[in-house]
This record gives C-alpha cells, structure tokens and sequence, in this order.
C-alpha cells in the first residue's frame, strides 16, 4: 500500500510525499501521480520526499530513474528527501545514489528551499 501526496510550493516548484512501500504493486501508482505533475511542464523542480517509505525494490528503484529521466527531459530536476536508510544503501550498492541527489531535511535545488517538516 502506497499514499501518494502532491503539494505545490511555487511555480513549477513540487513536493511529492510517498509513505508505505514502493513495490511492485505501488511503483505504477507512484509513477503515475508523478507523470501528471512532469508532464507538458517544462524547467520543473521536484522534490519527492521518501520519509515516509518502508519498503523499496527494484520496481521502486525503476520509477524513482523514470520520474528523473521525466523530469530531465523536460528541463528539470528531481531530489530525494529524507531518504531512509535501507533505501540510501540501495541506492548506493546500485550506483543510483549518483544521479538521484539525496537531502536531509533542508533541501534546497535550484532554487527550491523547502523544509520537510510535518
């Protein structure tokens, strides 16, 4: 089970909050929330915010390249955030963890100040 929230901070500024797994069952869900925000916009900042997130496989991993490649096709860019540790080591054992820029609880990409707090 997936919970998928989109909040809009600026133009072309988005914070997307993922809580449950990324699996499988939840990957095309997740892409698909995604999709509707990079779609038809260009330069567009993405923050997609993994505190939340219990489980990540490799369908998990495929949406998380998928939404960068979107986003970077339309001239914009995607951050993780508050990236759990287990999905942090995925990252790097795969070598994702240097393309998908990871934060903390401040994150702050081209021009997009955002503070993660709930």
């Amino acid at each position: 089970m997936i919970l998928v929230r989109i909040r809009a901070e600026r133009d072309r500024d988005y914070v997307i909050h993922v809580d449950g797994e990324i699996d499988y069952g939840a990957a095309r869900q997740l892409w698909d929330e995604a999709a509707s925000v990079v779609e038809g916009a260009g330069n567009l900042r993405l923050v997609l915010d993994l505190g939340g997130v219990t489980f990540c496989d490799s369908s998990g991993l495929g949406v998380l390249v998928g939404i960068w490649t979107a986003a970077h096709a339309m001239g914009g860019g995607l951050v993780l955030a508050r990236v759990p540790e287990r999905c942090r080591q995925l990252l790097k054992r795969t070598g994702l963890a240097k393309i998908l820029q990871g934060r903390d609880n401040l994150v702050e990409s081209g021009g997009l100040s955002v503070r993660l707090a709930r």
